[in-house]
C-alpha cells in the first residue's frame, strides 16, 4: 500500500492477508496520531505456527498422476523471510527448494535463491506426428533481486542464473537405435537478466477481471554444449557455442462484459538474437535446442520459457522466435462450472531473427518441418470446474497443418512456475 492513497477497510484486510499469509488479524483499530488529520493503524494479531506443511494430488494426460508435498517456514534463517520446499512425487518428478528475504526500510526489496529440477519424459514430434521419446532432465540455479513497485501488484529486479538441460534415449541406443541417432545431448548456459512483472488479476483461478503484463531481457555469458552420436562415424561435439541476447514480452487482458461472461485478450513474443561468428556460425543454430522457446500444452511449465499453446503437447514445438494471439470467452455456468472456447495464432521460426522479422506476418512455411517461418494456429473449446482439489480441466482442439484433433485432461495443482 502506498502513502496519501485511500483505502476501504476490505481493501486493507484483503492485502494484509495476501501478504502475510500466516497471521490471524484478530482486531483492525484506527487511531489519530497527530493533530494535523493524519491517521495510522495498530494491527493485532495472532502469529501461526511458523512450520507449514501441506500437500495435494494432480493428474493430467502429459505427465501422469503425481503427489506434491510442499513444506513452508516463516523466519528461519533470517527475519522476513521464506523458506520453501516442493517435491512433485511422480512417475516424472519435479522439486523447488527456494528461499526469499525481504529487506530495506519498506521490506519492499527482496532477495531470492531457487534451485529447480525436473525429470521427464519428452515426446520427438516430426512432422507433426509422436515418432519418438527421450528422457528430459532440467535443471536451474537462480538468484534475482528485486524490488516492489506497487505493493501486491508490480516488481522489477535483475538475476543471473545457470541452466542445464539433458536428453537421453529412454532406450539404452546399444540395444534399440532412435530416430535422432543420439546418445546425449546436453546444453548449459549462465544468463543475466532484467524483469517487470505487472498483475491485478482479481482471482487465480478463471479471473473475470484485471490485466497482467511481464518482459523479460537476458544475455547469455557462457554455453557449452555436448553431442554424442551411436555412429562412432560422426564427430562427438564438446565446444563452447557463440552467445545470444533473449527478449520477451507478455500480455494478458480480462474483461467482464456481464457477471458470467469474460473476454480474454492475451499477446505473447519471445525473440532470439544470435551473435555472429566466423567460426562455427551453425552451432548455435543447429544445437542450441537448450536455449530456444517451447510451445505446448494447456498448463504453465515451471520453466520460464515455456508456454502454453492448446492442441500441441506439453513443449512440443522448440522455436527461436515467436509471436503469439490468444481470443477467448470464459463463460460461467452453474456450480463453478466454466464453458470455455477459444483460438489461438501463431507466428514461429526457427532460424535467425533476421529471416524471421522479414516474414514474420507472411509466413508461408508449414510449422510441423522445423525449417522455414510458418503460421501455426489451433481452435477448440475447455470445459473446467473449480472444485475442492483444485482446478479440474478438460480440453478439446484442433491444430492446423495436422489432421489430429487432441484431448487434455488435468486435475489439481501441479508444480507451478514462481512469480
Amino acid at each position: 500500500m502506498q502513502p496519501n492513497e485511500e483505502y476501504t477497510i476490505q481493501d486493507i484486510e484483503d492485502g494484509l492477508g495476501r501478504a502475510m499469509g500466516t497471521t490471524i488479524f484478530k482486531d483492525i483499530e484506527f487511531t489519530r496520531l497527530r493533530d494535523d488529520g493524519q491517521f495510522g493503524l495498530i494491527l493485532k494479531g495472532v502469529e501461526k505456527s511458523k512450520h507449514q506443511i501441506k500437500g495435494s494430488l494432480h493428474f493430467d494426460g502429459y505427465r501422469g498422476a503425481g503427489l506434491i508435498a510442499n513444506y513452508t517456514g516463516r523466519n528461519i534463517i533470517g527475519q522476513a523471510s521464506r523458506s520453501l520446499i516442493t517435491l512433485d512425487f511422480a512417475k516424472q518428478p519435479k522439486a523447488r527448494l527456494q528461499y526469499q528475504k525481504n529487506f530495506g526500510g519498506d521490506r519492499d526489496w527482496w532477495w531470492r535463491t531457487e534451485v529447480f529440477g525436473q525429470i521427464l519424459e519428452q515426446k520427438i514430434f516430426l512432422e507433426g506426428k509422436n515418432v519418438d521419446e527421450v528422457k528430459l532432465n532440467y535443471l536451474e540455479f537462480d538468484n534475482q533481486v528485486n524490488r516492489n513497485l506497487s505493493s501486491l501488484k508490480s516488481y522489477a529486479g535483475f538475476g543471473v542464473k545457470r541452466e542445464s538441460t539433458q536428453l537421453k534415449p529412454t532406450i539404452d541406443p546399444e540395444v534399440k537405435n532412435n530416430i535422432l541417432n543420439l546418445k546425449k545431448y546436453r546444453f548449459s548456459t549462465y544468463e543475466v537478466y532484467a524483469h517487470f512483472k505487472y498483475s491485478n488479476l482479481n482471482d487465480v483461478l478463471y479471473p473475470t477481471k484485471g490485466s497482467q503484463i511481464q518482459a523479460v531481457l537476458s544475455r547469455a555469458l557462457s554455453n557449452d554444449i555436448q553431442v554424442s552420436y551411436i555412429d562412432p562415424n560422426v564427430v562427438k561435439v564438446d565446444v563452447p557455442s557463440n552467445n545470444y541476447t533473449k527478449l520477451s514480452f507478455g500480455f494478458e487482458e480480462r474483461v467482464s462484459f456481464k457477471p458470467t461472461l469474460t473476454g480474454i485478450l492475451s499477446l505473447n513474443s519471445g525473440f532470439l538474437f544470435e551473435d555472429r561468428t566466423q567460426d562455427d556460425d551453425f552451432l548455435f543454430s543447429t544445437f542450441g535446442y537448450g536455449a530456444k522457446y517451447f510451445l505446448g500444452g494447456n498448463i504453465i511449465d515451471p520453466r520460464s520459457d515455456n508456454y502454453t499453446f492448446s492442441g500441441l503437447t506439453e513443449s512440443e514445438l522448440a522455436v527461436s522466435q515467436f509471436l503469439k494471439l490468444g481470443l477467448g470467452l470464459q463463460i460461467k455456468s452453474v456450480r463453478n462450472v466454466y464453458f470455455i472456447p477459444h483460438i489461438e495464432m501463431a507466428s514461429v521460426g526457427y532460424g535467425n531473427f533476421e529471416d524471421y522479422i522479414t516474414n514474420v506476418f507472411s509466413a508461408k512455411g508449414r510449422w510441423e518441418n522445423h525449417e522455414d517461418p510458418s503460421f501455426l494456429a489451433s481452435v477448440g473449446a475447455m470445459v473446467s470446474y473449480k472444485s475442492i482439489l483444485g482446478p479440474v480441466n478438460f480440453d478439446i482442439s484442433w491444430v492446423n497443418s495436422t489432421n489430429n484433433v487432441r484431448f487434455f485432461i488435468g486435475i489439481g495443482f501441479p508444480l507451478n512456475r514462481s512469480n
